[in-house]
């Protein structure tokens, strides 16, 4: 999963671990089963734009090799266009627009209700 191959990584405690290297950790704990289906909570919160960046690939570059699939859920629509194919967009638990992702991004169906 991309972490250093230092020998004192794994001596560390997690709170010594930056935060990419924490999500890191926890992507390789989740695959290590070799799962046909990766189900991923929000896993660049937190993460500035170049770690984000790095979990992000490592996760395409995960699925890929394994011919996994992916169920990628956030609030962070730049960072699903980054590993998704397929977007839903949900508002109070109801499916607001559903297909291919570059044709909900580009035409957004779902719009704010005005306040």
């Amino acid at each position: 999963m991309g972490l250093p191959g230092d020998p004192k990584l794994l001596g560390r405690y997690p709170h010594q671990l930056s935060g990419g290297q924490q999500q890191r950790v926890a992507l390789a704990r989740i695959s290590a089963g070799d799962p046909s289906v990766l189900v991923v909570d929000e896993p660049t919160t937190g993460l500035d734009a170049v770690a984000r960046n790095r979990v992000l690939g490592q996760v395409g570059e995960l699925v890929a090799r394994r011919g996994a699939s992916l169920l990628f859920v956030t609030h962070d629509l730049p960072a699903a266009g980054l590993v998704a194919d397929r977007l839903v967009v949900l508002r109070g638990g109801t499916v607001m627009e559903e297909g291919p992702l570059a044709g909900v991004m580009a035409v957004p169906a779902a719009r704010t209700p005005a306040n």
